[in-house]
């Protein structure tokens, strides 16, 4: 965790210092979800400057991954090559989600 998300992520259920667990329960389909963002970032992490974007910039991008997305929305409610794209659709969620991330934390960029 990048120390200067830990200011603003401060909250009385969450400690950072102690490996960045959450100290009430979340909702199982949560955690899932969150482990599957992080793991598209960790395979991503030669990827740099999203942190430098800027909010219009990131707004950008959702819209882009929401038409990657929407596409695979498509393709899964009306199959065409027999292929089943749930898989894809799962990660174009994550995709949006996770640029959707990056904007919420520019967001909360300057409150440190």
């Amino acid at each position: 965790m990048h120390n200067t998300m830990i200011k603003w992520y401060e909250r009385d259920d969450v400690n950072f210092e102690k490996g960045g667990f959450f100290m009430r329960p979340i909702r199982p389909e949560l955690a899932a979800f969150a482990m599957e963002m992080e793991d598209v970032l960790q395979d991503n992490d030669h990827y740099t400057g999203w942190d430098e974007m800027s909010i219009h910039q990131l707004f950008s991008r959702i819209k882009n991954e929401f038409e990657e997305l929407q596409r695979e929305y498509i393709l899964y409610t009306k199959p065409i090559d027999g292929v089943d794209r749930k898989d894809r659709l799962r990660k174009e969620a994550i995709d949006v989600a996770n640029f959707c991330m990056f904007l919420s934390y520019l967001t909360h960029k300057g409150d440190e």
